[in-house]
């Protein structure tokens, strides 16, 4: 890993409500998950280390028929 390098938080809004299965995927792949189900639209929160984990979040996603809304890459720091 390069010393430079920080984790990225990455934040979703994926359409409708996750399965419990989805959301436990995703923890157990990357770790701690914020999960906030509104009416129509899921916003999940997690940290990811590398594009390498973005495209595993996003396949996990792709392979249970999630829809993604948006997707916004941070810095982790704030």
């Amino acid at each position: 890993m390069n010393p430079s390098h920080r984790p990225a938080r990455c934040r979703l809004e994926i359409r409708g409500s996750p399965s419990v299965g989805v959301t436990a995927d995703i923890r157990r792949r990357f770790g701690p998950c914020e999960v906030v189900v509104g009416r129509q639209r899921t916003v999940l929160e997690v940290q990811i280390d590398d594009q390498a984990a973005l495209r595993g979040l996003l396949t996990l996603l792709w392979d249970h028929n999630q829809e993604v809304l948006r997707l916004r890459i941070g810095d982790g720091r704030s």
